[in-house]
């Protein structure tokens, strides 16, 4: 089952590609770098710093490793005002390895409207407050 739905997604990406948001085109790829990708990707990598840090790698089934856990909001809606406290309780957790943030729903008041320099600001100031809640609790150099 594994294997069919592996080809099945492989076909896929041949046949339909990819959709970039950006330039409103789809990208398409050969079956040679679709291959190419699947074969040199990147088997192991750090997220955050000093004793922070931890060491990403391939993991199989029955892998006796710890896994890696991110926890974070992951892509939800926050408001301004619990942005940075949402955060923090994450970072306060000892079994969370890395942060995935979730999104503002205002900076300054203002909605961060795509293509807008709100968007670009409330980027920076995401990354700032979550470093700051990491900082807060403790553990400046986690992985966001």
């Amino acid at each position: 089952m594994m294997e069919n739905l592996f080809h099945a997604g492989f076909a896929m990406l041949l046949d339909c590609g990819v959709y970039c948001t950006d330039t409103r085109r789809i990208v398409k790829y050969t079956e040679d770098e679709i291959w190419d990708a699947i074969n040199n990707v990147q088997r192991k990598f750090v997220l955050g710093t000093s004793r922070e840090a931890v060491n990403i790698r391939k993991r199989s089934v029955s892998d006796k490793r710890k896994p890696i856990v991110q926890g974070g909001p992951t892509g939800s809606p926050i408001s301004e005002d619990v942005f940075m406290p949402v955060h923090m309780s994450y970072a306060l957790e000892k079994e969370v390895d890395t942060i995935v943030n979730g999104v503002m729903t205002t900076v300054r008041g203002k909605p961060p409207i795509p293509k807008s320099p709100y968007e670009v600001l409330a980027a920076k100031t995401e990354t700032r407050l979550i470093k700051n809640a990491c900082a807060m609790a403790g553990r400046p150099g986690m992985g966001i």
